[in-house]
Formats: C-alpha cells, sequence, structure tokens
C-alpha cells in the first residue's frame, strides 16, 4: 500500500520546509531541491504533482493493497533529481543513501535505514507515462510563474 507522504515527523527529521540548504554551492542538486522544498509548501500543488503520480504508479493495482512501496513524494523528488542532474539510476541510488540534504527534503531523517535500490527505481519510473512528467513539469513551471511574475514577462518578452 502506497501513500503520499508521511505528515509525522521522526525524532531525528526536521520538517522539509526547515531543512537548510547550501545555497552558496552551485551544484545542480542544490537548485533542484530548492525547488522542490519551494513545490512542497504548496500543498495544492504537492497535492496535484502527487495525484499524477499515484495515478500512473497505481494504474494496474489497487492502493489499499499489496506491500508498501515508496511514497509518491520520495519518488517525486528521486525523478525530479535524477532529469534535473542528468543522474543515472547507480549515481541516484548512492545519492539516496548518502546525500543528508537529499535525504531530509524527502522526509527522511539521519537514523531511518530506507534504502532505494537502483532496480526498484528504474522500475518504479518507467511507471510514469511522458505525458504525467510533462503535467509536473508544467505544474512546477506555474508555481514559478506565480512566485516571480516579473521574470515570467521578461522572459516571455524574450522568446518572442
Amino acid at each position: 500500500m502506497r501513500k503520499s507522504y508521511s505528515n509525522q515527523l521522526r525524532l531525528d527529521t526536521v520538517s522539509i520546509e526547515k531543512v537548510e540548504l547550501s545555497l552558496d554551492c552551485r551544484d545542480g542538486i542544490v537548485a533542484v531541491l530548492r525547488a522542490l522544498q519551494h513545490v512542497y509548501c504548496s500543498k495544492e500543488r504537492t497535492d496535484r504533482i502527487l495525484a499524477l503520480i499515484g495515478a500512473d504508479i497505481n494504474r494496474d493495482t489497487s492502493v489499499d493493497t499489496g506491500c508498501e512501496g515508496m511514497d509518491y513524494w520520495h519518488i517525486c523528488v528521486l525523478i525530479a533529481v535524477r532529469l534535473g542532474c542528468n543522474y543515472t539510476y547507480d549515481q541516484l541510488q548512492d545519492l539516496a543513501k548518502n546525500h543528508a540534504d537529499l535525504r531530509a527534503i524527502m522526509g527522511l531523517g539521519s537514523l531511518d535505514e530506507t534504502q532505494f535500490l537502483h532496480k526498484t527505481l528504474r522500475n518504479t519510473f518507467c511507471l510514469l507515462r511522458p505525458e504525467t512528467l510533462a503535467q509536473i513539469n508544467q505544474a512546477i513551471v506555474e508555481e514559478g510563474h506565480r512566485r516571480f511574475p516579473v521574470r515570467s514577462k521578461e522572459f516571455a518578452q524574450i522568446r518572442s
């Protein structure tokens, strides 16, 4: 049985909104994690994205039965990092195990032993349809335009 995400904080976790990222770092993962952190703060947007993921992941299965899989939020974070940073599944598996900020954005604490194997990641991500990824991308872009309306207008002028 899968769930969107856990609202219950463990003693070893920090709420996702309060994760302190190294914003002076120029590595691409920091920008992706910051964007995810911002999206998570918008409950309506998060629920919309997680519903899209859930519809694809559980397309041929029942939500209420079966073994527990990755939370939809975990899937969202990991696929965003994979696509945003152009990582392989092996690189993503290593980061999901060892990158403290990534695990914090996923809502996992320092003592949480949840593993994300590359085969599981690949098999899960393959369930997401290209149309769903496009809709998720559009939801995130809309949030960026809502937050920075002046920049979105400037960008539209540059493109035309």
